[in-house]
């Protein structure tokens, strides 16, 4: 059996790269589909961070790994915004509890 924390290899690092950028578009989509309903982008947006910080917190093996993924989360999105780019996953997921 595999642990859960053992770091992928390259080539599943790339599969997870795949499936993250497919469910990022499919995000996206969605939102164009809230829009074209008259949903306010920030009513969206505020949905989407309160879920996403909720799933954080059940599903990081301790509250200080979904505070440090949160804010690690929160820091690639403003450098993405400033710059265009979107790099790498995230820093803490692979931490223990």
């Amino acid at each position: 059996m595999k642990d859960q924390n053992e770091m992928p290899n390259e080539w599943q690092q790339h599969q997870i790269s795949i499936a993250i950028d497919a469910f990022e578009d499919a995000l996206l989509e969605q939102m164009d589909k809230l829009g074209d309903a008259n949903v306010p982008p920030y009513e969206v947006v505020y949905a989407a961070v309160r879920m996403f910080t909720h799933l954080c917190f059940d599903m990081a093996p301790s509250e200080d790994v979904a505070r440090k993924t949160i804010e690690a989360s929160v820091e690639a999105g403003y450098k993405a915004f400033l710059t265009g780019e979107i790099d790498g996953g995230c820093p803490h997921c692979q931490e223990e509890a």
